[in-house]
């Protein structure tokens, strides 16, 4: 089945059945990491060569298939070089690592059935009907707890509007809840990869105290059964709103024929969640939409996206106000509060963007946070500086990230945060252009000079017009080492969905990889996923029976 990309809510919330490829211009897939294009695009742009293209080097038609492949790149920068993005991605390798202990306990007889959730409500009816509680239930407990928060952790940044389908969950306790674990989770995995002694890791522990005093008094979004008013947007909008913008950013400075937003119309890139942040953007401001793209307003909207989805405290920095931490943390939330804080400063402030340069980012990002009280997307990149430079195993982190040779514990885990820790040295050197890359990837004298740096935030993974999928071609890098990270990463996408399957899915596992290669039987892909699952749970998929 396939659906259009402005219909992809479902791929934020893991579905019974992961999805692969939809019948849209692009994708990329924030559970198996892959950017994807519609085949008859990469057939166009196999008649050039990748990278950063400038200004009159090719037709008009293949600038406007390369600016969609330059979206779906954004969304993989956004998904490695954000803390939102970071914090997202994590989420899918913490449902299995923070399990991993207790499931542990569900691989011998007469315990090793799937799925859980199903052995859950069968314990539940026999506890209602009389029966003792099994010496498990605690465990089980805790398993499907941990997957809900997080499920619903994930469900709240990134789609608030919907969170009726967070709040109704079973599981659900408060909304400041699911942050607690879902933070938790993420620096948990964090320390266990490289800081086990939390040297720079913040330490959830001394917050907890907190929040159980603010559920204890009936503090609301902390208290069972509540949550916080939700903001109008979430992560979802943004994102798509920052990779839409940047886009017409790129076209417009690159092309004849897209120069006004009539333009963008009538080429269908004015739909829904793609101009959603925006339009409320300049609702906030009382702002009517420009005419052209190149508009200040626009350069200040796509930094509002980059100081929303760039939350530091609890998540790299030391926090003390937990009540907080959904206002500081949830991207919807601040991009609002940005938005109210550019009102009070007037559109001599709002409008100051002309050039899109680095000094321009530099004034309006560090304003914009000291009037939040919130640090700043450079003061991250600075942190990362120093974790880098005073922890040894964060420096090896960042040398594998270089060479994409990565220690086999944790996998990508090492892999996403040994990119972040690149992109945001790049952060310390040349903000403007990560905060604009439409602007300065085209139109532009420079363009070939930061083709390096453009070239250090392009996928790693990206599928072909078959639809396998592939290790771009990386200069620097041979064909062995690309083919071995390939193996490594997908045996670990491949371990989480199979133990989705074992605690969520109600039916036998499905070992199908066609989404990741053509290439094998079904004998082989089954081999391929249960080798990992194995050595991992230490018991093979086919022991566990579907109940």
């Amino acid at each position: 089945m396939t659906h259009p990309i402005a219909d992809q809510l479902g791929v934020w919330k893991l579905p019974p059945n992961l999805r692969s490829c939809l019948n849209a211009r692009g994708l990329y897939d924030p559970l198996r990491f892959v950017v994807r294009l519609r085949p008859d695009i990469h057939r166009n742009l196999e008649t050039g060569e990748s990278g950063v293209r400038s200004s009159g080097e090719l037709s008009e038609e293949i600038m406007f298939d390369h600016s969609t492949y330059f979206h779906e790149t954004v969304h993989w920068s956004q998904h490695i070089g954000s803390t939102s993005g970071l914090l997202l991605s994590l989420m899918y390798p913490a449902q299995m690592h923070l399990n991993r202990r207790s499931l542990s306990q569900f691989t011998k007889a007469p315990y090793n059935v799937k799925p859980l959730s199903k052995l859950a409500e069968i314990w539940a009816q026999m506890k209602a009907n009389g029966a003792p509680p099994d010496r498990l239930t605690a465990e089980l407990n805790r398993i499907l707890n941990n997957w809900h928060d997080m499920e619903s952790f994930r469900w709240l940044l990134t789609n608030p509007t919907k969170a009726s389908e967070a709040l109704d969950d079973e599981y659900f306790f408060s909304s400041g809840h699911c942050f607690r674990i879902g933070v938790g989770s993420f620096l948990w995995l964090l320390a266990a990869t490289f800081d086990p002694n939390q040297t720079c890791v913040p330490d959830p522990r001394p917050w907890e105290p907190e929040f159980d005093r603010l559920a204890k008094t009936g503090t609301v979004g902390f208290a069972k059964g509540t949550a916080l008013p939700q903001p109008p947007l979430g992560a979802l909008e943004i994102f798509e709103g920052q990779a839409r913008f940047s886009q017409m950013q790129y076209l417009r400075r690159s092309t004849r024929k897209f120069r006004t937003w009539d333009d963008f119309k009538k080429a269908g890139m004015f739909r829904d969640v793609y101009v959603s942040a925006f339009q409320f953007f300049c609702r906030e401001l009382q702002e009517s939409i420009p005419f052209d793209p190149n508009d200040p307003l626009v350069a200040m909207f796509l930094l509002v996206c980059d100081v929303a989805m760039n939350p530091a405290e609890f998540l790299l920095l030391p926090a003390e106000q937990i009540e907080n931490i959904e206002r500081i943390i949830h991207p919807g939330h601040r991009f609002v509060a940005v938005c109210e804080t550019l009102k009070r400063l007037g559109p001599v402030f709002y409008k100051s963007i002309t050039g899109c340069t680095k000094a321009e980012y530099e004034v309006c990002v560090s304003r914009l946070c000291a009037e939040n009280d919130w640090a700043s997307p450079l003061d991250i990149a600075a942190e990362m500086a120093r974790w880098t430079a005073t922890q040894p195993s964060i420096a090896q982190i960042r040398e594998e990230a270089r060479s994409l040779t990565f220690q086999p514990m944790n996998m990508p885990v090492r892999l996403f945060f040994g990119k972040f820790l690149l992109y945001h040295e790049m952060k310390l050197t040349h903000p403007e252009v990560l905060c604009w890359p439409g602007f300065w990837a085209a139109g532009n004298d420079k363009v070939d000079s930061l083709a390096p740096l453009f070239e250090e935030i392009y996928p790693i993974f990206i599928d072909t017009a078959d639809g396998e999928v592939k290790a771009r071609a990386i200069e620097g890098k041979n064909s062995a080492t690309l083919a071995q990270l390939m193996n490594n990463f997908f045996s670990w996408i491949s371990l989480y969905d199979l133990t989705r399957q074992w605690i969520m899915v109600d039916a036998a596992f499905d070992y199908d990889l066609t989404w990741l290669t053509l290439q094998y039987s079904s004998e082989d892909q089954q081999r391929f996923s249960s080798s990992i699952f194995k050595n991992v749970h230490g018991i093979e998929p086919r022991s566990i029976v579907p109940l």
